[in-house]
């Protein structure tokens, strides 16, 4: 298994006699996100600057809360194109 990120790829270097069905989690909607703790093995760099790490999994779970990103600027821009849509009333309510 690996993760390719620019010039970065991550390889985990799995053992098949602790692999086991993800076909459960597969099922169920929506987007799935694990946090995997691992040891890392190796770190190389090849010719063309790629970072190569190896690395051997501990554990894979699914956490059951996720850190919401979007940035405040995100909400006041979003507010202003209903503003000038004319969506917003005078007490900033939303037409519906």
């Amino acid at each position: 298994m690996h993760y390719k990120r620019k010039n970065l790829r991550f390889e985990w270097i799995l053992d098949a006699q602790y692999l086991y069905s993800m076909s459960a989690i597969a099922r169920i909607g929506g987007t799935n996100r694990y946090i995997i703790y691992c040891l890392v093995r190796t770190v190389t760099q090849n010719d063309s600057g790629e970072i190569l790490i190896s690395g051997s999994p501990y554990l894979i779970a699914q956490p059951t809360a996720y850190i919401h990103k979007k940035p405040d600027i995100a909400y006041i821009k979003e507010y202003e194109k209903y503003v000038e849509k004319g969506l917003v009333d005078e007490d900033g309510n939303l037409y519906v």
